[in-house]
């Protein structure tokens, strides 16, 4: 009979190797592994090979010595459950619990791990792909240092992803110059193989990491610093951050509209930063081969802005748009930004509401304001077909989601209580 394991997370690989099924498991049954798709590559020829590892651990463990003790109970001396599974599932076990792309809550993720035991501490040690992946805090103590020098140290020459956040402490000169010294030491040295960064940090440790040394390797960059005047950044769009493709602003004001970017070799690009429609249209018209996006436009905030409603803007391989809302007070110049875009291979466009209210507020009543006139133009112009459209309107009472996906016309709406 063969059994199946299978790995998907941590907290399920813990239960499995705490009980007794993994050594009944190797001693009885075959082991058929089932794993998750892999990110890169090695799917067939890996499992073939921890397979293979598994069966000489089982036909060893089966030899192991056996001895009886006075209550006539059997004690096995042979290695324990987690000594069984070779280095390679040990690690793979580990980075799904350390998905690079979300970045676990945890400060030291690969620390934590090695206190589970000896086993653990030995695939920590060894292994550079844990390390090449981890946040970074930077609180009032020492661990976060060492911390940074390990992310250097043990990750070999892997391409590097680092969430760094740091809020300097008001009022502790001494302690906020401690810190950026430590960065300005440590973070250059790492410039060639940055892969992804989530910088939550002030503008002058983004501009030492951004643009001390040219950045080949890099294709994830989000930026989450509040500035009222960004760094100026000697970019250049060919040769600085050539691999560069998704970038994020994930602050409020963040003001993506005044950084100096290599805007034109993007593919996705995400916006938390308030824009008005003129400055939206702007953006989009310096990416061309933009091909998600997410902005944030609220008109109500820029009320003197110009705009030039003769020049079409064409974003030819633009497939997902999705649009936060707000400011509602001049309806015309937040929804009049469609009248000059073009988007020839749009497939899925959202509509997100984040700031309306459906109660009366000061005297005023606000209302949802339906986006048909602006919208059947815009797709008639672009000669696109949507598959997936999607309306999400968040009132006092009410939750409002409507919209298709392929074929399918889908209802959430409910009545928040």
């Amino acid at each position: 009979m063969t059994r199946t394991i299978i790995v998907y997370t941590l907290p399920t690989a813990y239960d499995m190797l705490d009980s007794e099924l993994l050594p009944k498991l190797i001693k009885g049954h075959d082991i058929k592994l089932e794993m998750p798709i892999m990110r890169e590559e090695a799917t067939d020829l890996w499992i073939v090979n921890i397979q293979s590892r598994l069966s000489f651990r089982r036909r060893t463990n089966a030899n192991s010595q056996k001895v009886v003790i006075p209550d006539q109970l059997q004690t096995d001396l042979g290695p324990s459950p987690i000594q069984l599974l070779p280095l390679e599932l040990l690690s793979y076990i580990f980075l799904l619990s350390v998905e690079p792309s979300l970045f676990p809550n945890t400060v030291a993720s690969a620390l934590t791990l090695s206190r589970v035991c000896s086993v653990w501490r030995a695939t920590v040690a060894t292994d550079p792909r844990l390390w090449s992946s981890t946040s970074i805090h930077i609180v009032p103590n020492q661990k976060w240092r060492d911390l940074l020098i390990l992310l250097s140290t043990r990750s070999g020459d892997r391409p590097l992803s680092l969430e760094l956040i740091w809020h300097p402490t008001r009022g502790d000169k001494e302690y906020n110059i401690s810190i950026s010294n430590t960065l300005y030491r440590q973070l250059p040295l790492l410039s060639p193989r940055w892969h992804r960064l989530q910088l939550f940090v002030p503008l002058d440790i983004v501009a030492l990491i951004l643009d001390y040394a040219p950045l080949p390797n890099l294709e994830f960059l989000s930026l989450g610093s509040e500035c009222e005047e960004p760094p100026v950044l000697n970019w250049t769009q060919l040769d600085h951050a050539p691999n560069l493709r998704t970038l994020s602003f994930a602050a409020l004001r963040s003001r993506p509209i005044w950084w100096d970017m290599p805007w034109s070799q993007l593919t996705e690009l995400n916006s938390k930063s308030l824009l008005s429609g003129p400055q939206a249209v702007f953006l989009l018209s310096r990416c061309p081969n933009l091909e998600r996006c997410q902005l944030r436009v609220e008109s109500a905030r820029f009320e003197h802005e110009e705009e030039d409603e003769d020049v079409l803007v064409v974003v030819p391989k633009l497939k997902s748009l999705s649009l936060v809302l707000g400011g509602f007070d001049d309806i015309w110049r937040l929804f009049g930004l469609f009248r000059r875009l073009v988007f020839p291979s749009l497939d899925r466009l959202e509509f997100r509401d984040a700031v309306q209210n459906d109660s009366v507020v000061g005297g005023l009543y606000k209302k949802h304001y339906w986006v048909g006139e602006f919208l059947v133009p815009l797709l008639d112009r672009s000669e696109c077909s949507l598959e997936a459209f999607r309306v999400v309107l968040v009132g006092g009472s009410s939750h409002i989601e409507l919209g298709f996906e392929g074929g399918t016309l889908v209802d959430r709406s409910r009545t928040r209580e």
